[in-house]
């Protein structure tokens, strides 16, 4: 679809629609909080002010969102993008194309219903997106975005070809020829392996915190008394072994029923292509997304692999971008191990085919963790004592001993390589974690210590990108500031781009 992007455009005539109802949902889950006094404490009166609250509400979003459509426009000029709006004050928004970062769509479940897209238009320069088209129809959606990829492309290939002509932009032309290939393409059953191999810890979390949200609430209904009384009847003694293990189980299965849910309804027919400069992502069932990665951006890969990956020779790939903000990371579930190392040799350039050296870590991290070990040993117990049943106790137990196994297994397999393209980092705490960061890439590099890992003669060493840090802790006083060194002159003899 041809289009002059060089005037004025305007959103998707549904913007008129769209934007109220985005602006409702932002405002009902940020002042939710408000409407518990009409479920705690319910009234016909308390109800009919609610009522009352939602049509101003509703009126005012819906005079927002017609100034917002009527005063919204964005075109382009042969070196930048330009957004004007006006909304309460003038904004005008200009992008460089050499500063983009990446271009995403995204499509919600409502904006499934009116057929429209959102396009963001991200670069290094805040924590949100400089561009965010809330709603634009399919095929303008796609032209712009093919429009912005293109210029953005031109303007790599006009940098790399004044810094290293032959070189950089010899092994950009390459990529390029290569003919779009598809990766990875997740269907309902690879979903479903992947849901059940992720990690469930966080999800966990908040399930329990949930639970026990729950058991408070139950006291103002007087239903404890009720549940205490069916657990007598079923012959199970509060604080048994049994109940325990009862307990367990049903929150196990819960974890993994809530992993199953989220990971289909995010990654649902996942697709990962390759076109040469650009990985592309989608993803989705009520809100699709589709992420653009453009290799040159991409400031740190890590590969992570838990014990039920291993087993299912799933990995999980990390590649983030400029800025600190999650929108800047693109995260690929299960994916098979030819597929990670082969991407990871690409970020590389093949720097594991010449592995370097291994920097050791100092004997003196096996203190640090008994110290570690004890203080989270106190800090469970204290907790626990202040619960009145022992099946928290049996709980906090259970956590201190595998938090105990974690710790020591972790000191096994830290190591740090230096590459002939970058550095490497290994952990393992709860999952195998390989990170990888080309040497243009750092920033800075700050080495730190406090009194206690002095008196233990080992530093800490962080290495700044512009995606985030990577720490580098327990490392000896020697090879600390050898490391330091060795990375600060890597940069400067690094006659690459950084971006």
């Amino acid at each position: 679809m041809e289009m002059n992007w060089h005037k004025p455009n305007r959103l998707s005539s549904f913007a008129l629609i769209s934007s109220p109802l985005m602006f409702l949902r932002q405002f009902f889950r940020s002042a939710w909080v408000l409407f518990i006094p009409l479920f705690v404490n319910f009234s016909w009166q308390t109800l009919w002010y609610f009522l009352y609250a939602v049509f101003g509400i509703s009126v005012i979003a819906i005079v927002l969102g017609i100034v917002h459509y009527v005063n919204y426009k964005f075109w382009t000029t042969d070196k930048e993008i330009i957004v004007h709006e006006w909304f309460f004050r003038f904004k005008k928004i200009s992008v460089p194309f050499d500063r983009v970062q990446s271009v995403s769509m995204e499509q919600t479940f409502l904006q499934k219903i009116l057929d429209v897209y959102r396009v963001k238009i991200d670069t290094a320069g805040s924590s949100g997106d400089e561009v965010n088209l809330k709603a634009l129809d399919i095929e303008q959606a796609l032209a712009f975005k093919e429009f912005i990829q293109e210029k953005t492309t031109q303007n790599i290939d006009d940098l790399t070809s004044d810094i290293d002509a032959n070189k950089e932009t010899q092994s950009i032309r390459d990529k390029v020829k290569k003919k779009e290939k598809t990766l990875l393409n997740h269907r309902f059953g690879k979903l479903i392996m992947v849901g059940l191999t992720i990690n469930h810890l966080k999800s966990s979390a908040y399930i329990f915190i949930g639970i026990f949200y729950l058991l408070q609430v139950t006291e103002r209904f007087h239903l404890e008394t009720y549940a205490y009384e069916q657990i007598a009847e079923s012959g199970i003694q509060f604080g048994s072994l049994k109940l325990w293990f009862n307990f367990l189980g049903a929150f196990v299965a819960i974890s993994l029923a809530a992993s199953l849910v989220t990971t289909v309804l995010k990654y649902y027919n996942f697709t990962l292509k390759d076109l040469g400069k650009y990985l592309v992502a989608r993803h989705g069932l009520l809100k699709t997304t589709e992420v653009h990665l453009r290799e040159r951006r991409i400031q740190t890969f890590t590969l992570v692999q838990n014990p039920l990956q291993r087993l299912a020779n799933f990995n999980e790939l990390r590649f983030k971008q400029v800025g600190n903000d999650v929108k800047r990371s693109l995260t690929i579930p299960g994916a098979g191990t030819d597929i990670a190392w082969n991407l990871l040799h690409d970020y590389s350039e093949d720097a594991y085919n010449s592995w370097k050296t291994s920097v050791d870590i100092h004997s003196g991290r096996r203190l640090l963790i008994v110290l570690r070990f004890l203080v989270f040993t106190l800090l469970l117990t204290a907790v626990g004592l202040l619960f009145p049943f022992g099946l928290v106790i049996w709980t906090l137990l259970f956590i201190w001993i595998g938090l105990g196994i974690l710790y020591g297994r972790s000191y096994r397999y830290y190591h740090i390589n230096l590459l002939n393209t970058g550095l490497e980092k290994r952990t393992v705490f709860f999952e195998h974690e390989h990170v990888f960061v080309r040497y243009e890439k750092i920033q800075a590099v700050v080495l730190s210590t406090h009194p206690i890992s002095t008196a233990l003669g080992f530093r800490k060493l962080t290495v700044c990108t512009a995606g985030g840090n990577v720490s580098l802790p327990y490392l000896p006083t020697e090879n600390a500031a050898y490391l330091r060194d060795y990375l600060l002159y890597k940069v400067e003899r690094e006659n690459k781009t950084w971006m």
